[in-house]
């Protein structure tokens, strides 16, 4: 037996370049034959899971005095306005320092996509939780877990250098020192020079491709309900 839960959510930190967990133009494999863009799902659809699903991973906010938010720019403007310094939230830990404050960020969205792709069994009720779902049935649990680890099979790291790209971290550096252009860090179509930052591109690419996953196969098995 399986208890429903809904999809996962998660807030897009505005430390790093924010993104949907579909590009702006990528259809939503939940609206009809796609006709949804993921643009127009953030504006039409508030039910869309694909489109709600950022809100539940690890953010960064942005204490200013009394006042915090979510913006950056707000934050940096608060702390003009005040004359004080911005203190950065993630969880329950505090930092002063930004650089700090977007490696624990990075931890914790890595920590949290290990744990949403992962069984984890309770040992009082044999209860497993895995994609946001728990289930008392050993074979729905080794179907999930099957079917987010496929998914982020599909997630992968890559080089580029200059015009040349490339899947071997030792290549990409040794067309780096010979053409004298940085090395980026590319996942689909993030790139950055920050080996921190690919990490937390590449964390929440892999949990987008998980839900996207999860989201497909619910839509597919309703179907299937609705057929029989």
């Amino acid at each position: 037996m399986i208890r429903r839960m809904m999809l996962p959510a998660m807030l897009v930190s505005t430390m790093v370049l924010a993104s949907s967990l579909l590009a702006e133009d990528e259809k939503c494999p939940l609206c009809p034959k796609g006709a949804e863009s993921a643009k127009a799902a953030d504006e039409k659809c508030s039910t869309c899971p694909i489109a709600a699903a950022m809100k539940n991973l690890p953010q960064i906010t942005y204490a200013v005095g009394e006042e915090s938010t979510n913006c950056a720019k707000t934050a940096g403007k608060l702390a003009e306005k005040q004359g004080a310094s911005i203190v950065y939230l993630v969880g329950k830990e505090k930092f002063e320092d930004k650089g700090k404050a977007h490696l624990a960020l990075v931890s914790a969205t890595e920590e949290f996509v290990d744990d949403f792709a992962n069984p984890q069994v309770c040992k009082i009720s044999g209860t497993t939780t895995i994609a946001g779902q728990k289930t008392e049935c050993s074979k729905t649990a080794a179907k999930l877990t099957g079917l987010m680890a496929d998914a982020m099979k599909s997630v992968h790291l890559t080089y580029a250098v200059g015009e040349e790209d490339c899947d071997c971290p030792l290549a990409a550096a040794s067309l780096a020192k010979t053409s004298g252009k940085p090395k980026l860090f590319v996942v689909g179509k993030e790139k950055t020079e920050c080996e921190v930052t690919a990490r937390l591109n590449l964390a929440r690419a892999k949990y987008r491709a998980m839900v996207k996953a999860l989201a497909k196969a619910e839509k597919k098995a309703a179907a299937d309900t609705k057929e029989s």
